[in-house]
């Protein structure tokens, strides 16, 4: 009996509490642009050096706003009607991969909303970081939303320009939890029946 209860929590001990990929819902209301041609800007930029992370947008509207071109460099992948995938690049040509969504405010109530999830890997030195940011015609950064890789619990929203931004971590708990709370409830009452 001592041995499976010893086995039980080996097996339990790797698991630990983690993430499935952190996940993040962001809204960024641009009511309060002027009429003119914006970008969104989404980016992975790889810090580390060390291919090893992922960012994927998905569910990304466009509301009250008009598209225009789509761009996507690096290793950036997909469409705005489903879904932006962009992997970490060797960083060695070029360490940014992203898609830049053009896109033209026309007046009135407007935003763009995404669910952006992500792996957390860090290999030290200069973390990953993901943004997402507001471009005006010039390229000029008018408000954004970054994700530093080290520690992705903080998430930083920039609101200006009349734009607001705003994000909650929407993570769930990896499966792995629920398997170590299950075996840990099954050890327990093992060794409760122990005479």
């Amino acid at each position: 009996m001592k041995i499976l209860g010893a086995l039980l929590m080996l097996a339990c001990a790797p698991m630990g509490v983690s993430l499935q990929g952190a996940s993040i819902v962001a809204t960024l209301d641009t009511s309060g642009l002027p009429a003119g041609d914006y970008g969104l800007d989404l980016q992975l930029i790889d810090g580390d050096g060390v291919v090893n992370n992922t960012a994927t947008f998905k569910n990304i509207a466009f509301n009250g706003l008009i598209l225009n071109t789509l761009l996507l460099t690096g290793t950036a992948t997909g469409t705005i009607g489903s879904t932006i995938t962009i992997t970490d690049a060797d960083p060695s040509p070029d360490p940014f991969s992203g898609a830049l969504q053009s896109f033209a405010v026309t007046g009135g109530a407007s935003s763009i909303g995404f669910v952006l999830t992500f792996s957390e890997n860090f290999a030290g030195g200069f973390p990953d970081a993901i943004f997402a940011g507001i471009l005006n015609s010039s390229f000029a950064t008018l408000a954004s939303l970054m994700v530093d890789l080290a520690d992705p619990t903080v998430i930083t929203p920039v609101s200006d320009n009349g734009i607001t931004v705003s994000a909650t971590d929407a993570s769930v708990p990896e499966p792995a939890f629920t398997w170590l709370v299950g075996l840990a409830a099954v050890a327990m009452s093992l060794r409760a029946r122990r005479p």
